[in-house]
């Protein structure tokens, strides 16, 4: 079910209205607004690849730090 939301063979409206008061979808959807407006706004959370943020874990961990959002960029603060 998954891959077919991934590849656009099955429509994510469903799965967002399944989830009506989780605030995730709306979080995807400012980050694209910032993105698409040329925008930035700093987030207190932000879930992404650790890649050497923090030394003790996995490169492909996947930690919460805070973060820079820009069009063009993502600066991270740890």
């Amino acid at each position: 079910m998954v891959t077919e939301w991934a590849e656009g063979r099955r429509p994510i409206k469903g799965l967002i209205e399944q989830r009506k008061g989780v605030t995730e979808h709306s979080f995807a959807y400012e980050l694209m607004e910032i993105i698409i407006k040329g925008e930035s706004k700093f987030f207190e959370g932000v879930n992404i690849p650790n890649a050497g943020c923090i030394e003790e874990l996995p490169e492909e961990a996947i930690v919460e730090i805070p973060a820079l959002v820009a069009h063009s960029d993502l600066r991270v603060y740890i």
